[in-house]
């Protein structure tokens, strides 16, 4: 198998197992003007109140992820993210929990939705001007999490603090859009 191919894992035949790029070692730290863009996004998601909490990740995450926003009154623990992948700024919706991944899998495919226009949809209503994020990938990471991430159009390299409301966006469009879907909202016997 080749070294960029993804490996199945046991479980649902439409999960795969990828590796996630580690960033350049010459960017080892972040970048003084990254880490501002970070903190300005983690205020404004925090003044936003979508989110139980919401922080720059610590060094013991893996490499490329930089800001967790744990999801609010969740039966079990998802959290979004930001990360750089393959270069670009990318939010990710991630859970350790199949069944709750499974759910949202499910409600799409019943509903015949398409999660990609779904995010674009919510980004439109919050204002974004950048066009579409990159196709929406699932799959289950290294770290076992189950993972639907999409790359936004923003370098990392390259992010300056007016792209920081931006990706405010990118992450409340996801978490809009996951909200209701799936087991998200957990029972409502009301």
């Amino acid at each position: 198998m080749g070294r960029n191919e993804p490996v199945r894992p046991q479980g649902p035949p439409n999960v795969m197992r990828e590796s996630r790029p580690t960033m350049p070692a010459e960017t080892g730290q972040m970048r003084a003007e990254l880490e501002t863009v970070i903190d300005a996004v983690v205020k404004q998601l925090e003044s936003s109140d979508a989110f139980e909490s919401v922080g720059v990740a610590d060094e013991g995450k893996p490499d490329g992820v930089l800001l967790i926003a744990v999801a609010k009154d969740t039966p079990e623990p998802v959290f979004y993210r930001l990360e750089v992948v393959e270069g670009l700024l990318a939010v990710s919706w991630c859970s350790p929990d199949r069944y709750i991944s499974q759910s949202i899998e499910t409600d799409v495919l019943w509903t015949g939705d398409d999660l990609d226009d779904l995010i674009d949809e919510e980004l439109v209503d919050l204002g974004w001007n950048r066009g579409r994020l990159k196709p929406l990938k699932h799959f289950r990471n290294d770290e076992m999490l189950f993972v639907f991430i999409s790359q936004t159009p923003i370098k990392a390299a390259d992010a300056t603090a007016s792209d920081a409301e931006d990706l405010t966006k990118a992450v409340l469009a996801y978490e809009i859009a996951f909200r209701e879907l799936g087991d998200m909202a957990g029972d409502d016997d009301d």
